[in-house]
């Protein structure tokens, strides 16, 4: 399993050599193996690339980016058809029953309250009443309530949404990192990744990303808020900032109380839910815990 993430900002070229990616840029080059990625994101719009690299990345289940203007992620290529049993997966996929994708609802959106209550740590006691109200598919949309007692505790003055206050263009920098992530593993487990649990929309390639990105959001929160905690500095969403949020992905997380990084997190959990499907049984699902600071 790949672990670097590879952020490549200058203009220049990048190709396949020796089973090593390589980057020209500028008078350098540099040589990374690919066996050794995970992610690429390409911050520069003028980057040539190969298609013998992309499929090379694809064997490697390596995710590549594109950014838009503002230098946010807004596409993903990603592996597909790389699980020895897709067909089947897919199939039983498509066969999941409302009750099944209800209680997997139930427990993604049981652990995001739970992951949201860790975050704030002492200031998110009076939040643990939730989880008890959390019913099959959420019905209550207790998800909302949670949210709006959450926000205003993480960031101070902080209004989710609103698109001038740079917390939110950090937000969403960090969640397409993660989710990209997840989209990964999605396609290399054998899903089909526009077919979700709870999330429909037939305008969305990735409802079921988006699921499984639920719990994994405070995870994100928290790393953000540990940024701009620490560096009281940052104005802007500059590449300064964006490389400190590209190492959402190395920090810590738990899952079932062994101490991870969130890829290897992604990837555990999107075996429970291989293995929640096959068995019909959705207590199967596996998430991430917060690691409290």
């Amino acid at each position: 399993m790949g672990w670097r993430i590879v952020v490549l900002g200058k203009s220049g070229s990048i190709y396949c050599k020796q089973n090593q990616l390589v980057y020209d840029y500028e008078s350098e080059s540099v040589k990374i193996p690919i066996e050794d990625i995970s992610v690429i994101i390409l911050e520069s719009k003028e980057i040539q690339l190969t298609s013998y690299l992309l499929s090379e990345c694809a064997n490697h289940n390596v995710a590549i980016f594109t950014c838009d203007s503002t230098h946010t992620p807004n596409a993903i290529f990603t592996p597909y058809f790389q699980h020895s049993r897709m067909t089947q997966m897919a199939t039983e996929q498509i066969a999941w029953s409302q009750p099944f994708k209800n209680r997997l609802w139930q427990r993604l959106i049981k652990s995001k309250i739970q992951n949201q209550i860790d975050v704030l740590g002492e200031n998110g006691n009076d939040l643990k009443f939730l989880l008890d109200q959390v019913e099959s598919g959420d019905k209550r949309k207790t998800e909302a309530v949670a949210a709006r007692m959450y926000w205003p505790r993480v960031f101070e003055k902080f209004k989710r949404g609103d698109g001038e206050n740079i917390i939110n263009g950090a937000l969403n920098y960090a969640y397409a990192i993660m989710r990209g992530a997840i989209a990964r593993q999605t396609a290399a487990c054998g899903f089909i990744p526009c077919i979700g649990v709870f999330h429909s929309s037939t305008l969305n390639a990735f409802n079921l990303v988006d699921d499984l990105l639920e719990p994994f959001r405070p995870l994100a929160d928290q790393w953000v808020r540990s940024v701009f905690e620490n560096d009281h500095q940052i104005k802007e969403v500059s590449p300064y900032l964006k490389r400190k949020l590209v190492m959402v992905l190395t920090q810590e997380c738990k899952i079932e109380g062994e101490k991870v990084t969130p890829l290897f997190a992604i990837e555990r959990m999107l075996e429970s839910v291989r293995i929640a499907t096959l068995e019909k049984d959705p207590s199967r699902l596996i998430v991430p815990q917060i690691v409290k600071r």
